[in-house]
């Protein structure tokens, strides 16, 4: 199936790079965040952008969808406003804010959705990863991470288990209900292509949890999710820009959770087996690192997007 995907549609209205990018989990609707400010709402199923938002004096440098179609929540990208609401929950239909949410101190890094209710979590540079709820403006809870960089977190399909990066290129799992006593577990440290312990910058669990994703150092790694051991390493085609270290790749998982999906600095999407590692297709689009990849939850459809602000769409032979 994954070498039938070919490249459906593109959109250049991004004035700079796309820095983040979300599938609404029910609705064919996609949203964006980019370097100029701006968020974009998509209709997939017809390849048409619906409306562009603006927040000139914060930026944004983050956004997810709630449950709702029409709401957002979304981190601040200027480091000139600290004490500002470093997150926000914004309003698609008014384009009003509903809610902010103050209490990291430095750049928000990433933004989590739990699938099953209305509480979410971020980190921050400040080496916290905190627990939100919608309906409430004051942090529900935190965690200080030992991370040396930038922490990430990422719930797992069934909003039970909360995975944090940690120094030395380890992951520790919370159980949600009590991540009061700590990690129930630690996975071992993921070491990188150079047999370095591996920054991991991003990770996500496939739908069936048995398989986690994580990217760093220019490498994919496929994990076990249950026993956090590499079964697969990989590398990622960086780009020939000096500056392309900086660059955080993500990567995406297909709803079956066999396949691997992840971006190049040559502008290639590439698809690998889970199971055997086997790489099975290359998708060639525009020129251009496509950093950011995400597969949608209820179709054969393939958003990328990156530093030259372009978005693409990937279209599978049975989408239609």
């Amino acid at each position: 199936m994954v070498d039938t995907f070919t490249l459906g549609r593109t959109f250049t209205e991004n004035k700079g790079a796309i820095n983040s990018l979300d599938f609404h989990r029910v609705s064919d609707l996609l949203v964006t965040s980019g370097d100029d400010d701006s968020i974009r709402l998509y209709d997939t199923s017809r390849g048409t952008l619906i409306k562009t938002l603006y927040a000139k004096q914060c930026g944004v440098g983050c956004v997810v969808f709630t449950h709702h179609q029409n709401a957002v929540i979304c981190a601040s990208k200027h480091e000139e406003y600290p004490d500002d609401d470093s997150i926000r929950y914004l309003s698609l239909y008014d384009n009003r804010y509903l809610r902010g949410f103050k209490g990291h101190m430095g750049p928000v890094t990433s933004l989590c959705m739990n699938p099953k209710d209305d509480t979410f979590v971020s980190s921050c540079q400040d080496n916290t990863v905190r627990f939100w709820d919608l309906r409430a403006v004051s942090c529900q809870a935190m965690i200080n991470t030992d991370c040396s960089h930038s922490p990430y977190a990422a719930f797992d399909e069934q909003g039970l288990v909360l995975a944090v990066s940690a120094a030395d290129g380890l992951i520790k799992l919370y159980d949600v209900r009590s991540y009061d006593k700590g990690p129930f577990v630690t996975f071992p440290t993921v070491m990188g292509l150079n047999r370095e312990p591996l920054r991991l910058d991003f990770f996500k669990f496939s739908n069936d949890g048995k398989t986690m994703l994580a990217t760093g150092s220019q490498a994919l790694c496929v994990l076990d999710a249950y026993l956090g051991s590499v079964k697969h390493l990989l590398k990622l085609t960086p780009s020939s820009k000096r500056s392309s270290s900086a660059v955080r790749y993500e990567v995406a998982c297909s709803a079956d959770g066999k396949y691997a999906v992840a971006g190049g600095g040559d502008g290639v999407i590439r698809t690998w087996s889970n199971s055997t590692g086997e790489h099975v297709a290359s998708w060639r689009g525009l020129a251009g690192a496509t950093p950011l990849v995400k597969w949608a939850p209820n179709a054969n459809l393939v958003a990328s997007a990156g530093t030259d602000g372009i978005l693409s769409l990937w279209i599978g032979a049975s989408y239609l």
